[in-house]
């Protein structure tokens, strides 16, 4: 049995990881055989997260026509960062002589911690409308959360999905953001920042008495007038805002 099917016995054993490598001990397989397949996993990650969300949509039927993104750090008890080293766009390590950036994976940056004096990493993750993680991501700890989320979006669409409208926090609002969730007939619901802590004066509901207010920021559709969860659909959405947040509704037109 080779060491890169070690992790899949660890997975499957059945009890805690201190149990599980007692069991390979069994088979001659040693913990540093399985650490070492961490290697050819990680090599293959974009491959087997594939597999399994497939496996696993069609065993429980998940509905993935929303998905929920946000990100956060966390932190080691480590002084000292990685050593920098090029980067591509996305983050990963390049040999390009001329990368998008220097930097190592555990780095410096904004702690969601309040821990900015330790090195960090970078976890974002999308779920479906019920919690099941669609997959997993890592950055280095300085990157910044405005633009992954358009990483996030070209990686789901290489899986074929049908389309998605996709969920996520004012860290996530910008403009550029948007025309790139809008892009091939996209949507998205996001929230933004209220000047003042009050919320607005809305335009009424089409079809509604005009002291109906939507229930959210309209960008070139209406929603319902109604504030409840979210719901979704080809040209609508609608969902509860936060006193000191308001929604934005995109769909496949430019925001206003």
């Amino acid at each position: 049995m080779t060491a890169r099917y070690a992790p899949v016995l660890v997975v499957t054993g059945g009890g805690s990881l201190v149990a599980a490598l007692d069991l390979l001990a069994h088979a001659s397989i040693g913990d540093e055989a399985c650490y070492r397949a961490m290697d050819w996993l990680l090599q293959a990650e974009p491959t087997l997260a594939e597999e399994v969300f497939h496996a696993t949509a069609h065993l429980l039927n998940l509905e993935v026509d929303l998905l929920f993104f946000d990100t956060t750090s966390t932190y080691f008890e480590t002084e000292d960062a990685d050593e920098p080293v090029g980067r591509d766009e996305r983050g990963r390590v390049t040999d390009d002589t001329q990368p998008a950036g220097q930097a190592g994976f555990r780095s410096f940056g904004k702690s969601k911690d309040r821990r900015d004096d330790l090195p960090q990493v970078i976890v974002g993750m999308a779920v479906t409308r019920d919690g099941i993680p669609v997959r997993c991501w890592s950055w280095p700890g300085n990157t910044a959360d405005s633009a992954l989320i358009r990483q996030v979006k070209t990686d789901i669409q290489a899986w074929r999905l049908a389309r998605v409208v996709w969920v996520a926090d004012r860290g996530f609002a910008s403009a550029a953001n948007r025309r790139f969730l809008q892009q091939g007939d996209g949507h998205y619901i996001l929230c933004e920042k209220l000047l003042g802590g009050t919320q607005p004066p809305t335009p009424p509901c089409p079809g509604k008495a005009a002291t109906a207010p939507c229930g959210t920021t309209c960008g070139s559709r209406s929603s319902a007038s109604t504030p409840t969860s979210p719901t979704t659909g080809s040209s609508s959405a609608t969902i509860r805002p936060k006193p000191s947040a308001t929604p934005t509704v995109g769909s496949g037109t430019s925001p206003r």
